[in-house]
């Protein structure tokens, strides 16, 4: 999930959301957080610059008095493992988060696995953390600022929330709102929960692309062409052709000179602009070209196949369409699509715009870490130790 001109990075962290694996059979998007029958009450104590408790506190979970996982009439309850000032952050989403990721674990043994899970279960939750943090800011500051912002952006959380039940129902074959939410608590979630997730990813993601995307644009072309000078590893490529072929039976012909000048009038037909794949068919309909198709096997020396091809490929030049090549079965005729050299890339458009988008990644993401350091010196957060 990610805004163009830039992907991964920041904005791929800035989702904040596990995957939980039947939504992913689902086909679903995001994951849910739990129902929550009555949030578990945060700290006690008003949280005023005076009293503010110290950062990175940990809450013995007995003092919490935290609700079972399920209540006595088999609705799904919540557990809480954090709070970012008064919101909770829910052990059913932490417990989905490193769901998704135990495929990293599945071949370890302890204690490799058990250290490797601890990780991970601490990674996820500092990104459940962050995107709490950022949510609390957006929304105190938006519903200040301009708070028919903040209806439009629960409006539009709504819509993509409304879309992906919609998309879970189809996925599930499932006919109602009942079977959806039944589906929901037979794996310890709720749809109320989805939609609180979703909503506070949605809005906290918007935030922080408000916020870094303006100090995207403003990177000069002498930083891209300094990247190109300092990391010439980065921008070597291979010799590469990609080229297309039709290869004329010799049999087909009453001998081997009217075969090849057959060819020649084929490859002169190239020249002159004629589509080398509708001329492909045209001559297999004919049953004289026995190529499969018109797409050239192989695109690098020593791949190319028939390698007798590939001297005559890596010396034509793009758009090139060669000599007919003689083969003891007939003759080839082939087409240079795109051709690359073995050296360094050359700084072409193509090439500034990938630096670019290194670049802008790389500012991405410290201008995420620096914000979010920021915003958490204006808010509590608190652990809640299991008992």
């Amino acid at each position: 999930m990610r805004v163009p001109p830039f992907c991964g990075g920041w904005f791929a962290r800035g989702c904040l959301l596990a995957l939980p694996l039947w939504l992913i059979q689902a086909g679903c998007g995001l994951s849910d957080s739990g129902k929550t029958v009555q949030s578990p009450p945060p700290p006690a104590g008003p949280a005023t610059p005076e009293t503010k408790p110290p950062q990175n506190t940990v809450i013995p979970a007995a003092a919490m008095s935290l609700p079972p996982t399920t209540l006595a009439d088999g609705m799904v309850a919540v557990r809480v493992v954090a709070y970012v000032n008064k919101t909770p952050v829910f052990e059913s989403e932490l417990r989905e988060a490193v769901a998704h990721r135990m495929g990293e674990v599945a071949e370890l043994v302890d204690p490799q696995r058990s250290q490797k899970l601890q990780a991970i279960e601490k990674a996820e939750l500092d990104k459940l953390i962050e995107r709490e943090v950022i949510y609390e800011e957006a929304y105190t500051r938006i519903k200040k600022l301009r708070p028919s912002a903040l209806d439009e952006l629960q409006r539009e959380a709504k819509k993509d929330f409304d879309k992906r039940m919609r998309e879970m129902k189809k996925g599930l074959k499932l006919q109602t709102d009942d079977q959806l939410q039944e589906f929901f608590a037979a794996n310890g979630l709720s749809i109320e929960g989805f939609r609180r997730q979703l909503e506070h990813s949605f809005i906290s993601n918007e935030y922080m692309r408000n916020l870094i995307f303006p100090k995207l644009q403003a990177i000069p072309l002498a930083e891209v062409h300094e990247y190109y000078d300092r990391h010439p590893d980065e921008f070597q490529q291979q010799d590469r052709v990609k080229w297309q072929d039709i290869f004329l039976d010799s049999n087909k012909f009453a001998n081997r000179v009217a075969a090849r000048q057959f060819a020649d009038q084929v490859a002169q037909r190239l020249r002159q602009g004629e589509d080398f794949k509708k001329v492909s068919q045209e001559l297999s309909k004919q049953g004289v070209n026995m190529s499969l198709g018109d797409v050239g096997v192989g695109e690098q020396p020593g791949e190319i196949n028939p390698p007798e091809l590939s001297a005559a490929l890596l010396r034509m030049k793009p758009k090139e369409v060669g000599d007919p090549i003689e083969m003891p079965g007939g003759f080839h005729i082939v087409r240079v699509n795109e051709r690359t050299y073995k050296g360094r890339k050359p700084l072409d458009a193509k090439t500034q715009s990938e630096i670019l988008v290194k670049l802008q990644n790389a500012m991405a993401d410290r201008e995420f870490k620096k914000l979010v350091d920021e915003m958490k010196t204006r808010v509590v957060i608190q652990y809640v130790k299991p008992q």
